[in-house]
């Protein structure tokens, strides 16, 4: 697709090579009285309008305003719809006026200046000319003077192009090689569009401005008429009515449309309002059957509610009786065991020969016991004689 891509400004109004991006969307920010504008105006004039025409009248002319020097360049490279990249560039006369050359080849900055140590300023305009000329692979075009010229190469203007001279001839065949559009196709006056768009008109006094310049170039003769303006603005009253009153048929018949709908919908309730109402009574007897229900689920939960506690203080009260008899019972098998493992613990044997030696024991015990009597009493009578002995020694 045939589009511009960007446009290099280099040693014109603003100092240095500014380039302007425009193969995609593109914003200039700025505040008021910056150059935003003054950059804009520079759009139309890509398309072949006359270059005095974007500068306003109170400003210098377009080449001593934008091509001060004779270093200045205004470069445009755009995209043919063929894919090939091209540029247009815009250098000023000697005598005032705009230079146009087309190249064959994508901008590049080493075209266009000169690197010192004082770093890079733009080649004079003939030093650029004879530069481009010696390179064999960039194809350039001879220098055009006419804005004219320019724009029918551009646009690929057939009717400007037509003829059989020399410089018709010349333009044809850089149209087809620079133009925009492919060869049977034209963009004439693009550029009055472009220019109406760049300055935000659209009222009709300027699309008549227009079309009427259209027309002059052309050579155009608009038709006369013999009718009136009084018997026009009949006609046009007339038609106007006309249009109101179709307009109204259809709002009445869109109204019939919208009342014979209403009425189905009516008899259509008138149908359902039974149904309706049977359904009312219906859910109304389910809901106090429901409410019944649940009253009578209510009274059954409170009662097991009741029996609930009831039987849970009882069982409580069984179960604080079973573990004190737990507690107790405990105690009982704790003396038990003790017991038993005091029990245990003693020499059983020995008790039992000794339990079955027991009434040996009780025998012997009462021989003993009977021999010790009898000892006793010999020991008494022991005594009486030991006394009477000494009774008589003592005589």
């Amino acid at each position: 697709m045939s589009q511009l891509l960007r446009i290099v400004l280099i040693h014109t109004h603003l100092p240095g090579v500014v380039e302007l991006q425009l193969d995609q969307h593109t914003n200039i920010c700025g505040t008021n009285a910056s150059g935003k504008t003054t950059l804009q105006r520079l759009v139309p004039v890509f398309y072949g309008e006359q270059p005095n025409r974007v500068v306003p009248k109170t400003r210098k002319k377009f080449d001593e305003f934008y091509l001060p020097y004779t270093n200045s360049y205004l470069i445009y490279e755009y995209r043919r719809e063929g894919g090939e990249i091209c540029q247009v560039v815009l250098t000023r006369k000697s005598d005032g006026g705009v230079d146009y050359r087309f190249v064959g080849a994508p901008y590049q900055s080493d075209f266009y200046l000169e690197h010192s140590s004082e770093g890079a300023k733009g080649m004079s305009y003939s030093d650029w000319a004879a530069a481009m000329r010696a390179r064999p692979d960039v194809q350039v075009s001879p220098k055009i003077s006419a804005t004219s010229e320019y724009r029918s190469i551009i646009q690929n203007d057939a009717a400007a192009l037509r003829g059989n001279n020399a410089d018709s001839l010349k333009l044809r065949r850089l149209a087809s090689s620079y133009s925009l559009v492919a060869s049977g196709h034209k963009l004439r006056h693009i550029e009055k569009l472009v220019s109406a768009v760049h300055a935000k008109e659209g009222k009709m006094d300027t699309l008549k401005a227009m079309l009427a310049a259209i027309f002059e170039e052309d050579g155009v003769t608009l038709p006369t008429t013999k009718v009136k303006n009084t018997k026009a603005r009949e006609w046009i009253q007339q038609m106007r009515q006309s249009m109101r009153l179709d307009r109204l048929q259809q709002d009445f018949e869109r109204l019939k449309q919208l009342a014979q709908q209403l009425d189905g919908s009516e008899a259509l309730l008138a149908a359902l309002l039974p149904l309706l109402q049977d359904d009312e009574q219906q859910q109304k007897q389910r809901k106090a059957d429901a409410e019944a229900q649940v009253h009578l689920l209510r009274g059954q939960l409170q009662t097991a509610k009741d029996v609930y506690s009831a039987q849970q203080l009882e069982l409580s009260s069984k179960l604080a009786q079973a573990e004190a008899g737990l507690h107790e019972t405990s105690a009982r098998l704790d003396q038990l065991q003790q017991r038993y493992d005091d029990y245990d613990s003693k020499d059983m044997p020995k008790l039992q020969r000794d339990t079955d030696a027991l009434p040996l024991w009780r025998e012997t015990l009462q021989e003993l016991a009977e021999q010790y009597q009898l000892m006793v009493e010999q020991h008494g009578d022991l005594e009486r004689q030991l006394e009477q002995r000494k009774a008589k020694l003592a005589e």
